[in-house]
């Protein structure tokens, strides 16, 4: 698990994005999308600039692409590593222990034909909250080779129940030295 300090001025942009998606998706017709509300899509930014400030000092940026701020294109996904679609999914620090790495089946039926990474973060809604806690990773197939199990909450999602199943955030990059960035080819797509 790996704790990241947003900026004031991350935290700002998220304020902003968020009530641009809020607003775009009013203004289409699909309102609150789903079942989420303003507070989720604040935390889903939270996490999403999290990771783009963890993975940043970690890859040269020819290896990742960035999509999330793409909200309009609702296919894509929120960032590449190399040529693997990676998806951040966030959840209240409160909710974690019970409801930490859930997906809906019909996402991670999409995720598992694109071979997706998911990574696991924590935030808050909360504007002055700078905290987002990135708790690790899975393939979108774990759920199919570890303890998964299907759960309804406020939808249908699976559970990867088992804490232990999620692999570590340092184990998710072919990390060598900072000033080595450039030789960075590959990553660790396991």
């Amino acid at each position: 698990m790996i704790k990241i300090q947003l900026t004031e001025e991350n935290i700002l942009k998220c304020n902003d994005r968020c009530q641009e998606m809020v607003d775009y998706f009013n203004e289409v017709g699909v309102g609150e999308y789903g079942h989420n509300k303003p507070k989720s899509t604040m935390k889903g930014l939270k996490g999403e600039v999290a990771f783009d400030q963890w993975v940043s000092d970690k890859l040269p940026d020819s290896l990742i692409e960035r999509s999330y701020n793409d909200f309009k294109n609702r296919k894509a996904p929120d960032f590449k590593l190399g040529q693997r679609i990676t998806e951040i999914k966030s959840i209240d620090k409160e909710y974690w222990r019970d409801m930490g790495r859930m997906i809906p089946p019909k996402q991670l039926k999409a995720y598992k034909r694109k071979n997706a990474l998911v990574i696991w973060a924590c935030s808050t809604a909360r504007k002055e909250d700078n905290e987002v806690w990135l708790m690790g990773w899975n393939n979108a197939k774990d759920f199919t080779s570890f303890n998964s199990k299907e759960v309804v909450t406020i939808c249908n999602n699976v559970h990867l129940y088992r804490e232990q199943d999620m692999r570590s955030m340092n184990s998710l990059l072919e990390a060598k030295k900072p000033e080595e960035k450039k030789q960075y080819e590959k990553v660790r797509l396991i």
